[in-house]
C-alpha cells in the first residue's frame, strides 16, 4: 500500500438474476502496510448473480481483480500489491 494511505476501497458492479444492477463496495483499514477485504461475488458464478471484475484502490493506485467462484467458495486469499 502506498505510504500515507490508511484505507483501501474495493467495488464491482453486480447484476442480479432479475437484471437489477447495484455496486458492491467495501473498505478496509491499512495496518502495518497490509489490509484484508472479503468479497461475496465472483465473475464466473454458476448462480445467476454475476460480478464485473473488482476495482481496488489505495490512494491513486487502482488495480483490477478477478475473483472466481472457486475463490469465493473456498475462501481463497488473493494477494494484490497496491504499490
Amino acid at each position: 500500500v502506498p505510504e500515507g494511505v490508511d484505507k483501501v476501497h474495493i467495488q464491482a458492479k453486480i447484476v442480479t438474476n432479475q437484471g437489477r444492477v447495484f455496486v458492491y463496495e467495501n473498505w478496509a483499514e491499512v495496518k502495518d502496510g497490509y489490509y484484508e477485504i472479503t468479497v461475496p461475488y465472483s465473475q464466473n458464478s454458476k448462480y445467476p448473480v454475476k460480478a464485473e471484475p473488482y476495482q481496488i484502490r489505495a490512494g491513486e493506485v487502482v488495480k483490477t481483480v478477478e475473483v472466481t467462484e472457486e475463490d469465493v467458495l473456498n475462501g481463497k486469499t488473493i494477494t494484490v500489491d497496491l504499490i
